[in-house]
């Protein structure tokens, strides 16, 4: 069974938020990645929208702007993919919409943020699905049987293993706030490294990467298992997956899932943001 819950995982505070829907469809996925933003994540789901709620001075300002209209009669507004606007955009308060329901497949960075990541067990988060006026609460220790969602987990050997990634992977990107990455030089055939410093590694395969070469890659052998480090996977045809958590392989009982796509919520302050 794939349980969702906050484990222990190499001593790490690991939580999972979802949207838990009705008639056993499959929820979709919010979590952070390396700036403490938030990601969406899903598999094909069709959604109007997500409303985050919390104690005043909550979140960051939020990206986008609200549904106006404008010299040519039109009603345009701005908001991060997949959505269209910004309906709300408060310190206690945000809510990004669409027009219409819109499919969300692969990963979608909203580009706000709690202040602090010690403040989301305050924080409601509620997603609307097509079909379903009434918005669906989020829960934190969700049981999924049947999510297969995108995961990745590092290998014994400081690499890589990538499950539930069906097009091919282009980009790679590890990031590493603390530092401790290695900065690969010596890369399979075929493979240019964008970036390479102890906060950042980024290849490039623009044929697609082998997913075997991946788990032999030293990327993490000078990071602490203690640290969080996030990936990201550039696909084929534009598609991102991440920035999601990854961890070191948890021994026995092999029923637990490694890493789920989680958001890894250390309780600390805010980290500086990134470029």
């Amino acid at each position: 069974m794939r349980i969702l819950i906050s484990v222990l995982l190499v001593g790490l505070s690991f939580n999972c938020t979802w949207a838990q829907i009705q008639d056993n469809e499959i929820p979709v996925l919010i979590t952070l990645d390396h700036n403490d933003d938030y990601v969406l994540t899903g598999i094909g789901q069709r959604l109007l929208g997500v409303n985050f709620q919390g104690p005043v001075g909550a979140f960051e300002t939020a990206v986008g702007s609200p549904l106006t209209q404008n010299e040519a009669g039109q009603w345009v507004g701005e908001s991060p993919a997949p959505f269209d606007i910004l309906l709300l955009g408060s310190s206690d308060w945000v809510s990004y919409g669409s027009l219409g329901a819109v499919e969300v497949n692969g990963s979608f960075p909203l580009q706000f943020g709690p202040t602090d990541v010690s403040l989301q067990d305050q924080i409601r988060i509620q997603v609307g699905f097509e079909g379903n006026s009434t918005p669906v609460d989020t829960q934190f220790g969700f049981i999924c049987d049947f999510c297969d969602y995108p995961s990745a987990v590092v290998t014994a050997d400081g690499g890589i293993e990538v499950t539930n990634v069906n097009d091919p992977i282009i980009r790679v990107s590890i990031f590493s706030n603390t530092g401790g990455l290695e900065s690969v030089t010596e890369v399979p055939a075929g493979v240019t490294v964008v970036e390479a410093s102890s906060t950042e590694v980024t290849l490039e395969k623009l044929d697609g990467f082998d997913p075997m070469s991946l788990q032999s890659l030293e990327f993490f052998s000078g990071v602490s298992s203690s640290q969080p480090v996030f990936v990201e996977f550039g696909l084929e045809g534009g598609g991102q997956l991440g920035p999601m958590p990854v961890a070191r392989a948890v021994p026995e009982p092999s029923g637990l899932l490694p890493l789920i796509l989680g958001g890894l919520l250390c309780l600390t302050r805010r980290r500086s943001r990134k470029a």
